[in-house]
């Protein structure tokens, strides 16, 4: 008799970061926390009721069953980006310090973490000195290439880069989920999902706090970055793409040509990497106690833990079967709560 799980070819590959931080700003999690009295009931409610609504069946994908075979992909310090633009992001910790409810968020952010690492039996990945979406779409490039489909679940639109036939990006809003496709790469910014980091060495990226030419006309960029497929082959035909009449901006690009460079190999995600993995079994009770203390009541602590518990059981067994996962890759407790330095 076969006692393994037959999981589908199917793995979902979740942007922790992201999610987490929706728990935290959503105005439902909010008027829960107010309800409650306590400022981290909502969030924790939040985090387990999505993750209930992703495994269960859901309007988006009629006539099926929800996401299946989770994968949870956390953070690291990205050392190499810093390394090669100390900028990066930097912006971000001058927000965060105008906030004056910064700490608090922080303390509720890092407990939602420990609450998925804790509380449910959940597969984790993460690289300590790598962020989320590079492992994201490491994994989703070599389970691709192994004939998964692989879902991705992030509303960070770095991930549209890795549209394909194997790669499906969801964004969540209002609690519905929608399927990114080239056209709508196409009317957000003008080009296919490949040439995104193209378009972000040119157009740059505020939220990365990547720079770009000042006030550059869409018309001269857009054919450029349409046509060709590196920064030094753009500035090889720069004279193709930009008419006599405009010769000041054809100087304007090539005197951006370094930061350029820079704004694309920090865009290009990573798809190479050797991505470790950590899991844990955890007893019910715990959960039970959370659920009972903030009064989550919508389904029961036993069902979300028996759905994790198998969802862990399929989704290590492809790991395996894959050898994304062996012996040489697994986290230890401490390496998977290791404290990211932003």
């Amino acid at each position: 008799m076969n006692l393994f799980l037959t999981p589908k070819k199917t793995v979902t590959l979740i942007d922790s970061s992201w999610f987490m931080y929706r728990c935290l700003y959503s105005p439902q999690s909010a008027k829960v926390s107010q309800f409650v009295g306590d400022a981290y009931a909502g969030p924790s409610f939040l985090l387990y009721q999505s993750i209930h609504t992703l495994l269960r069946k859901n309007s988006f994908t009629a006539g099926s069953d929800g996401f299946e075979n989770l994968i949870f992909v956390m953070d690291g310090w990205p050392k190499e980006k810093h390394d090669i633009f100390p900028g990066y992001k930097a912006q971000r910790k001058a927000q965060r310090e105008k906030d004056k409810d910064h700490e608090l968020k922080s303390s509720i952010r890092k407990q939602l973490r420990y609450w998925v690492i804790q509380t449910i039996p959940s597969v984790i990945a993460r690289l300590a000195d790598e962020e989320a979406d590079d492992c994201i779409g490491s994994l989703a490039v070599q389970l691709a290439a192994q004939g998964y489909d692989v879902n991705i679940i992030s509303s960070d639109k770095d991930m549209w880069q890795l549209v394909s036939p194997k790669i499906h990006v969801w964004n969540i809003q209002d609690g519905q989920y929608t399927e990114i496709d080239n056209t709508q790469t196409l009317a957000t910014f003008g080009v296919l999902p490949e040439k995104i980091p193209l378009y972000k060495a040119w157009f740059g990226d505020a939220s990365d706090n990547l720079p770009k030419i000042h006030r550059m006309p869409s018309r001269l960029a857009l054919p450029m970055i349409q046509e060709c497929n590196t920064v030094d082959e753009c500035i090889e035909n720069i004279d193709k793409y930009i008419p006599k009449k405009d010769e000041a901006w054809k100087q304007k690009f090539i005197d951006f040509k370094d930061q350029a460079v820079i704004n694309y190999k920090i865009a290009c995600i990573k798809k190479d990497l050797k991505v470790p993995f950590g899991y844990f079994d955890t007893d019910v009770s715990s959960l039970e106690q959370i659920f009972e203390s903030y009064k989550i009541k919508s389904f029961s602590a036993q069902e979300i833990h028996g759905m994790m518990s198998a969802n862990q059981r399929s989704t290590l067994q492809i790991l395996v079967e894959t050898k994304l996962l062996d012996s040489n890759n697994i986290l230890d407790y401490d390496s998977l709560i290791g404290e990211n330095k932003k």
